[in-house]
């Protein structure tokens, strides 16, 4: 079995992205992941588009944006929870660890779109009453076919009524939202290597 854009056993295309709803974003534009397959037992291949006319992650420099790595990474957690370890939707990742380590000059940006490819082992799968509680997950990273580096992260997934009870008065993000501090006024965007305040 795999997850496509086009429907569950077709082959992942960089024209494509896969339902949002498996790695919990709310706008389809957002979604970097093309596809995943497995590759055997807790491994699986996935695929991703790093877009070069993304609104958020630009490259910088001639370089792609080093949190492309992290936001490609996070999306693969909700991705496999749902489609390799059944986790039902409403369910929540969170995460407790996550680092990665890269060869820079595998950022280097050209004039199309950037095709990823994540080699994925997960290790430490725990479950209880048959469902998934954490897993460490592994993650070696090619980008047009090159070399990237590694990258890898330890989550527990959590369910609708346990999340609530770990996140408190947090849980509710309107709740949440209607006490918070109103923000200052933001700084110049290209202080800060953007190009629209709404960065």
């Amino acid at each position: 079995m795999s997850i496509t854009a086009s429907g569950p056993v077709t082959p992942s295309s960089l024209a494509t992205t896969v339902p949002r709803a498996y790695v919990h974003k709310q706008a389809q534009s957002e979604v970097l992941l093309t596809g995943w397959q497995p590759a055997g037992d807790n491994r699986h291949r996935v695929s991703a588009r790093w877009p070069l006319g993304h609104p958020f992650y630009t490259p910088a420099d001639g370089l792609h944006d080093p949190l492309l790595i992290a936001e490609t990474v996070r999306q693969c957690v909700p991705l496999l929870s749902h489609a390799a370890y059944g986790v039902p939707f409403g369910h929540r990742q969170a995460w407790s660890r996550f680092g990665y380590r890269i060869n820079p000059e595998a950022l280097t940006a050209t004039n199309t779109d950037a095709a990823v490819e994540l080699h994925i082992t997960c290790t430490d799968v725990a479950r209880r009453a048959g469902r998934l509680t954490s897993l460490t997950l592994h993650a070696e990273l090619q980008v047009d076919g090159h070399y990237l580096g590694t990258a890898h992260t330890t989550f527990a997934n959590l369910s609708p009524t346990v999340y609530p009870r770990l996140r408190g008065p947090y849980a509710d993000l309107t709740e949440a939202t209607r006490h918070a501090i109103p923000l200052a006024p933001p700084m110049p965007p290209v202080q800060v290597a953007r190009t629209h305040h709404a960065d």
